[in-house]
C-alpha cells in the first residue's frame, strides 16, 4: 500500500517560502513565550512544501494506471497558471485550527483543475473528501495539546510578488522516515501550455 496525494510542487518558490518561514518563526517567537520550552508549532521542512489537490489515503500499486489516466483526463481543458498568495493564517480559520498556512487568492483555473481531478478520481472508484477546497501551503502544524494563546488571531498578508507558476502537478507518496515524513513524486502530469 502507498499513502498518496496529488499536489502542486513548490520548488520554483522554495527560496521565498524558506525566507517567509524564517520571518514567521522570528515574529512568532517574539510574540509568544514557549510553554515549558516547547513551541506550539512544528514547522514543515522546506522539501515538503506543496499545495494539495486531492488526498487519496492508502492506495495499491495496481491503482497507479487508473491514477495516471485520471490525471491525464483532468487536464484536457486546463492550461498553465500562476497562483498569487493572499495571506498567512490559521487553517481552518476557526477554533479547530490545525495548521499555519499560506492561502492563495481565488483562482478559477486551479479550482477547475481540482474539481476535474476529483471528478475523474471519483469516477475511477476513489473516495474523495467532501470538504470545501481551500488552496494553501502548510508552513507549520499545531502541536497537540498546545494552546495558541495570543497566536490564535495571527494573520498577515503575503508579499504581493509571492506567486507560484503552475505548469504541472504530481502524485506523491508519503512515507514515515527517521523523525520526519518523506514525500516522493511518483509521476507528474503537465498542464496544457
Amino acid at each position: 500500500m502507498i499513502r498518496a496525494f496529488f499536489a502542486v510542487g513548490t520548488a520554483s518558490i522554495e527560496t521565498e517560502l524558506v525566507q517567509l518561514t524564517k520571518q514567521l518563526k522570528s515574529e512568532i517567537s517574539a510574540r509568544r513565550t514557549h510553554q515549558n520550552g516547547r513551541s506550539p508549532l512544528r514547522w514543515v521542512e522546506h522539501q515538503n512544501f506543496h499545495l494539495t489537490l486531492a488526498f487519496l489515503g492508502n492506495i495499491k500499486h495496481t491503482d497507479l494506471p487508473l491514477l495516471v489516466n485520471a490525471a491525464k483526463t483532468a487536464v484536457q481543458h486546463v492550461g498553465v497558471m500562476t497562483l498569487q498568495f493572499d495571506c498567512i493564517q490559521w487553517f481552518p480559520p476557526n477554533k479547530h485550527a490545525k495548521v499555519l498556512a499560506a492561502l492563495t487568492k481565488p483562482n478559477t483555473q486551479l479550482n477547475a483543475l481540482q474539481a476535474q481531478l476529483c471528478a475523474q478520481l471519483a469516477a475511477s472508484g476513489f473516495e474523495m473528501s467532501k470538504h470545501h477546497f481551500t488552496p494553501h501551503i502548510t508552513l507549520a502544524r499545531r502541536n497537540k495539546n498546545r494552546a495558541l494563546g495570543e497566536l490564535r488571531d495571527f494573520c498577515q498578508p503575503c508579499a504581493a510578488d509571492l506567486c507560484l507558476p503552475v505548469d504541472e502537478f504530481s502524485l506523491y507518496s508519503s512515507t514515515q522516515g527517521a523523525g520526519s515524513v518523506i514525500y516522493t513524486p511518483l509521476f507528474s502530469q503537465r498542464l496544457i501550455a
